[in-house]
């Protein structure tokens, strides 16, 4: 069969446009287990840390809030730990090492105490000028073939039209860089053990040239306080569980189910859940068992999901499903660890 240069433009077009669709998608999120099982120390006290100006006071407060959100331990309130320490005349950024963390924790009376130290804490501006090509008016309009001014239409009604030239002019610019590092400990108040030891950092860079981008720059402390809480948040997941975005795909098999996973994407999983049922029962296929998995995973079912995947690998061993089978045994093991620790 031959095809005009139109219906051949027209066919590369719809495939083009088929295959940029992709394999719809669902996010979940799962709860994960920290990397340390803090479940016998969740009465916990977090000191200043140790650092330059207010940046050990900055990272012991992001860290507080932050413990706080994980609904996890409880936590010593700062103005409490204040009042307790003054009475034994200690610093509550007196923890600059396991044993003096762990006699600090047993002043408070809790069962593991947070301190370290703030290693760089930073924010600076390198400023320059650079040469740039810009438009500029040379003082007078553009004219026609007669020597007659041009005008042209604007949003203010008909003005002259000016005449540019490009030209190398100088223009001001800010490379404004930040960064962070910060050490943490958790130390058992009764054995002075180090239970968690993480160093993060994280760092900020960002050019702007010309007065209106230079004007638009984050301000240094909002620099510092994101960096901050960056670092932080890569400590979370050593101590506290943590939650994380999954990203699962489904495959485009017949209409119905192609109404399940809009059910699915629009927050309803439990209404899908029949018409996947019913699919898989009807049409039994490797895609059918697939999808059902994903909707089981989405609700939370953990056993039924690992069986329906199993079933679709056992069907046809495609990565996809294999790598799904693979990934809800990791979280059944990760929620009989949560469950453990509660």
């Amino acid at each position: 069969m031959k095809f005009s240069g139109i219906a051949l433009f027209v066919l590369t077009l719809f495939a083009l446009l088929t295959l940029s669709c992709g394999a719809p998608k669902t996010e979940i999120s799962v709860l994960r287990p920290s990397e340390v099982d803090m479940s016998d120390h969740r009465n916990i006290a977090i000191a200043d840390f140790s650092g330059e100006g207010n940046s050990g006071r900055a990272v012991a407060m992001k860290l507080t809030a932050s413990l706080f959100n994980s609904d996890y331990f409880t936590i010593m309130e700062r103005s409490r730990i204040r009042e307790l320490l003054s009475e034994q005349a200690l610093g509550i950024s007196g923890a600059v090492d396991p044993e003096s963390a762990a006699e600090l924790g047993r002043v408070l009376g809790v069962d593991a105490i947070i301190f370290g130290e703030v290693d760089a804490y930073s924010v600076e501006d390198e400023s320059g000028t650079e040469k740039v090509t810009k438009r500029v008016w040379t003082g007078e309009y553009e004219k026609d073939d007669d020597g007659n001014i041009i005008y042209e239409k604007t949003l203010f009604g008909k003005v002259k039209k000016k005449k540019y030239r490009e030209e190398l002019v100088d223009q001001p610019y800010i490379i404004r860089s930040g960064g962070v590092q910060v050490s943490f400990r958790v130390v058992d108040v009764e054995t002075a053990e180090l239970l968690a030891v993480k160093t993060a950092f994280a760092d900020y860079s960002k050019k702007a040239s010309g007065s209106y981008e230079i004007g638009k720059l984050k301000p240094r402390d909002a620099v510092l306080s994101s960096l901050t809480e960056q670092t932080v948040s890569q400590f979370i997941p050593v101590i506290a569980p943590y939650k994380v975005q999954v990203t699962k795909k489904f495959e485009k098999t017949t209409d119905r189910s192609k109404q399940a996973i809009k059910l699915v994407q629009s927050g309803l999983p439990g209404k899908a859940l029949p018409i996947f049922e019913s699919e898989a029962q009807q049409n039994p296929s490797a895609k059918s068992s697939y999808n059902l998995g994903v909707c089981y995973e989405v609700l939370g079912r953990y056993g039924d999901a690992e069986e329906e995947y199993d079933r679709a690998v056992t069907i046809d061993p495609k990565d996809l499903y294999i790598e799904a089978l693979k990934n809800i045994r990791q979280l059944k093991e990760e929620r009989r660890l949560l469950e453990e620790r509660q």
